[in-house]
């Protein structure tokens, strides 16, 4: 009867595969998929600024429009010059322009948003999207590391079982082979 004294030891080629995969490939992948859905969400947030901007305009240049561009001078024609400045007269231009004034107030107001509040909206939201990028790729690195050393620890006690198991063995075989010895002498 012979004995291979020799311990294969087994492959790690998948440990470095799933090294590679959780710490490299996972990250890079979150990665990817945060930017992509921050620059979707920054994309969306700039097309419906403009398009509200751009819909205000188109409001206030078609009224300005329609409304008669005589209006004025047909008001103040039937008015002595001294009565130009009267309260009654300014208070009915005022109420007869109020739509005017009111979409003019609108104007104002969207591009007082647009300029200040979209882009503090915009900042916070990128500032909040890194920084969830940041946690998780950092808990997934956390995660990657502590399943490498779980995994090394199985395949190193795996290692050492089947060394321990193949020590036995051939000392159980030694052992037979001296007591046949003993036993033929």
């Amino acid at each position: 009867m012979t004995c291979n004294r020799t311990v294969k030891r087994p492959t790690r080629k998948y440990t470095l595969v799933v090294v590679v995969v959780v710490v490299v490939v996972v990250p890079v992948v979150v990665v990817v998929v945060v930017v992509i859905v921050v620059v979707v969400v920054v994309v969306v947030i700039v097309v419906v600024v403009v398009v509200v901007v751009v819909v205000v305009v188109v409001v206030v240049v078609v009224v300005l429009s329609s409304s008669d561009q005589n209006n004025w001078s047909q008001t103040l024609r039937g008015f002595p010059l001294k009565a130009y400045f009267s309260p009654m007269l300014i208070s009915y231009l005022f109420f007869k322009h109020l739509v005017v004034a009111q979409l003019l107030l609108l104007v104002v107001v969207v591009v007082v948003v647009v300029v200040v509040v979209v882009p503090v909206v915009v900042v916070v939201v990128v500032v909040v999207v890194v920084v969830v990028v940041v946690v998780v790729v950092v808990v997934v690195i956390v995660v990657a590391i502590v399943g490498l050393v779980v995994v090394i620890v199985v395949v190193e006690i795996e290692i050492l079982y089947r060394k321990q198991t193949y020590t036995i063995l051939i000392h159980k075989i030694s052992l037979n082979r001296y007591a046949n010895y003993i036993g033929r002498h």
